[in-house]
């Protein structure tokens, strides 16, 4: 079929075609990139072997010995470039089918909180300093991407095609859901399954079975002993930095206080005289956070003592 086109483009390009064929010869050339690309080529080296083609300039004398072989060089040429034609197809094919064009590889480092679409429409929320690499277009069989630092990501679904997320000591294969993974830190990394099923497994552990984990499952990677673990998690404000919003319902003392340390980046003390003390509340993203340690505080009836780089909270 190939060479039929080919036939056409040069018959085309020597303006063999009468009027039916020509339109019909230019319908063909817009149907598709892959047309257009084969014609570029073909004409590309018509031109080169017009370039190269002997000019003859007999005189009278000579041209009636020489015009056998001016017909033969002539009909010689058209099949030259006829077949130079089809020799670089061939080879463009080849490179094609066995060294294929070199996938684009963006890199984004978030500055704040992120949002990227990959080319499949699934979605990617970085957090800040979190780094995506992701192709500008994925491969046939599989998607992959690599993250460091923390993302959510909301994958499309599609059964043939394999999501896998990695990072420097682990891999989360999934095919549609939604999980965060947080890989900010060397010593751990962790994924939180919100919908959806994964598959958790170490970089260094291939014969390892993975922990397959689904809705409201957590795993964890430690490298203190290359050991993945699996737990449930309720935690309201898991991604409070998504939301921007952190809420407590009946939470103890000691949980406000740590999911106020991971959200404002802060270090809390407080005894363990109070640390089980009940607290129901909801804080925006305008809040701060010496307001939201006061109306805590002033809630149970505690005091707010600070250092200079910790808060220390007592009856």
């Amino acid at each position: 079929m190939k060479s039929f086109q080919i036939e056409k483009i040069i018959a085309s390009l020597e303006n063999q075609l009468d009027q039916a064929e020509q339109k019909f010869f230019e319908n063909w050339l817009e149907q598709s990139k892959e047309n257009r690309q084969l014609y570029e080529e073909t004409k590309k080296v018509f031109e080169a072997s017009q370039k190269a083609r002997i000019n003859f300039h007999p005189d009278a004398e000579q041209a009636l010995q020489k015009i056998n072989r001016r017909l033969k060089t002539k009909q010689l040429a058209r099949w030259s470039y006829r077949a130079a034609a089809v020799f670089v197809l061939l080879l463009l094919a080849a490179k094609i089918l066995f060294f294929p064009a070199e996938t684009q590889w963006h890199e984004i480092t978030a500055e704040n909180r992120q949002v990227i679409y990959l080319a499949d429409h699934s979605k990617v929320i970085l957090a800040q300093n979190a780094t995506l690499k992701y192709p500008e277009e994925f491969e046939k069989k599989h998607r992959n991407v690599f993250l460091k630092g923390k993302a959510y990501f909301e994958i499309t679904k599609n059964q043939e095609r394999p999501f896998t997320v990695e990072t420097n000591h682990t891999n989360i294969k999934v095919l549609g859901t939604r999980f965060l993974v947080d890989a900010s830190a060397n010593s751990t990394e962790k994924v939180f399954v919100e919908e959806g099923k994964v598959a958790f497994n170490s970089r260094s552990s291939a014969n390892s079975q993975p922990l397959i984990l689904t809705k409201n499952e957590a795993g964890t990677w430690l490298a203190e002993n290359n050991r993945m673990t699996e737990s449930s998690f309720s935690n309201l404000n898991q991604n409070t930095w998504l939301s921007g919003r952190l809420n407590f319902e009946n939470a103890t003392l000691e949980t406000v206080l740590e999911d106020f340390e991971a959200h404002f980046n802060i270090k809390i003390e407080c005894g363990e005289s109070i640390k089980n003390k009940k607290y129901t509340g909801v804080f925006t993203e305008a809040t701060q956070v010496e307001k939201a340690l006061q109306i805590v505080a002033t809630t149970l009836n505690l005091q707010i003592n600070k250092t200079e780089n910790t808060y220390i909270i007592k009856p």
